[in-house]
């Protein structure tokens, strides 16, 4: 029992502050036209952006904003900001 809530203890605090950040974007595009994502409601300033996206899609990120050519077709794409707070710890926030 102690090592079943130990483990659960180690899940709970390593889970990434889910927050206010938001992808903001068409969901659908002609074919070949260019995907423009960007993060909204971003918490601090000083964020650093990941995006993730599908194989076979060219990107450029240009701070908060990301630019997408892919072949017509579904695309899933992940946001995780991040950035280090005033305690000097890292927060971080995703959204899809």
């Amino acid at each position: 029992m102690r090592y079943a809530a130990a483990v659960l203890c180690l899940l709970l605090f390593s889970l990434p502050a889910w927050g206010q950040v938001k992808v903001k974007g068409a969901t659908n595009y002609a074919p070949f036209a260019p995907i423009i994502l960007s993060a909204s409601d971003v918490t601090s300033k000083k964020t650093h952006f990941l995006w993730d996206v599908s194989e076979g899609a060219k990107v450029k990120e240009a701070k908060e904003t990301l630019y997408v050519w892919a072949p017509p077709g579904t695309y899933r794409v992940p946001l995780t900001a991040f950035w280090i707070d005033d305690k000097n710890e890292i927060q971080i926030e995703r959204a899809r």
